[in-house]
């Protein structure tokens, strides 16, 4: 037998060799990548699920709405909308949550619910708003893209 001519045994040998070393550096690149798919109050979320879709539900029975324009982002509320308290925004970049902002307003500050997006990093941004009506809780959500 010719040791030289029948090598498929080696061969085997180095497809397997090759595969164990490629799956080994995916293996390797996957656990050195930052991954923030949840949030970190995601169970309280999950519990507080349908207090959150009733609250969304009254933002749009009172027409509020954000706004978005080249520099800025403009809430707007109805005529004869109630506040109580503060509104409460968020502005949350999902693949990176050190970037997120908070920003509270008062309620007698109203008219200039307006924030520029000069200071934002371009890109995809989750913005929401909560703040409570006649003792009730509102809450309006959307999503942005900031391009430079």
């Amino acid at each position: 037998m010719n040791w030289t001519k029948n090598t498929w045994g080696r061969n085997i040998v180095i497809v397997y060799a090759l595969f164990a070393c490629a799956t080994l550096g995916f293996v390797a690149f996957a656990m050195t990548q930052r991954v923030d798919l949840v949030s970190e109050h995601y169970y309280e979320d999950a519990l507080n699920h349908d207090k959150t879709a009733a609250a969304r539900y009254r933002a749009r029975i009172m027409g509020a709405r954000f706004v978005l324009e080249p520099t800025q982002l403009r809430m707007l509320l109805s005529q004869g909308s109630i506040v109580d308290g503060k509104v409460v925004v968020d502005l949350q970049r999902p693949d990176d949550p050190r970037l997120d902002c908070h920003v509270e307003f008062e309620s007698a500050d109203l008219d200039s619910l307006i924030f520029s997006l000069n200071n934002l990093r371009a890109g995809v941004w989750r913005v929401g708003a909560r703040w409570r009506s006649r003792s009730q809780d509102v809450r309006l959500d959307t999503v942005i893209r900031v391009i430079r």
